[in-house]
């Protein structure tokens, strides 16, 4: 009788655990970016915002109150949200900066979220993010832009990258990555390539202070804007 019962017992371990590793299967397949929230304050702003169904929340005023306020995809670009949210999952990095805030209608410029990439939050708030991409839900400042880009620079500390190109290697796979999150197939890689070549050719000094570039790619109408660091302005054709 008493065998019977630890045959019983084994049994029923071997169950619970064979249970809980098919569990852990599961849970690593379908892993929650945003499940470890507190560890992730320390790379990421998620005291900005609050993510339901994979759509990010921010308060109305940018910092204080409740967090009901989200990019309208029905205005001009009913992208917005997924690029809002792919894009600051892209970059969520745990040895890096994640800066995603959002930022009402203000001094002429339309409400927007900016999704910025760093070493660390202190580059952020002092304006030397590696690169910033902007969000609208109403048309943008210049051109009527859809989404804005900034690259004030993509090396920080290995100089034997800037012998190559001014660009880390981590921080050129991380806005290739963003990229290739926010825009489509077809127009990806060649919107990265006039992204760099333009950015490329600023860190050498060849691109004068106020130079105006303009080029179609796809559905997207690209502007580069020198205006101390090159800025890029994307805007769809032809509403998405």
């Amino acid at each position: 009788m008493k065998l019977l019962i630890k045959v019983g017992v084994i049994a029923s371990l071997i169950i619970v655990l064979s249970l809980t590793k098919n569990n852990e299967k599961v849970s690593a397949s379908t892993k929650d970016p945003f499940a470890n929230y507190i560890q992730m304050t320390e790379y990421a702003s998620v005291e900005k915002y609050r993510v339901i169904n994979k759509n990010l929340y921010f308060q109305a005023d940018g910092e204080t109150g409740r967090f009901s306020r989200s990019m309208n995809p029905k205005r001009i670009n009913r992208y917005v949200r997924s690029q809002v949210y792919n894009t600051t999952v892209t970059l969520l990095d745990k040895n890096h900066y994640t800066s995603t805030v959002y930022r009402p209608k203000d001094d002429g410029l339309h409400s927007r979220v900016l999704i910025s990439y760093a070493p660390s939050l202190p580059y952020v708030v002092s304006g030397s993010s590696a690169f910033t991409f902007i969000f609208f839900d109403e048309s943008g400042p210049y051109n009527n832009s859809h989404i804005a880009l900034s690259i004030p620079g993509l090396w920080y500390t290995d100089v034997s990258e800037v012998k190559k190109d001014y660009a880390e290697a981590h921080y050129k796979s991380k806005l290739l990555a963003s990229v290739k999150t926010i825009f489509d197939k077809d127009d990806e890689d060649k919107i990265f390539n006039f992204v760099f070549d333009e950015y490329l050719k600023n860190a050498k000094g060849q691109t004068k202070e106020g130079t105006i570039k303009k080029k179609r790619i796809g559905n997207i109408n690209v502007v580069m804007e020198k205006n101390v660091v090159p800025n890029f302005y994307f805007q769809y054709i032809k509403k998405p």
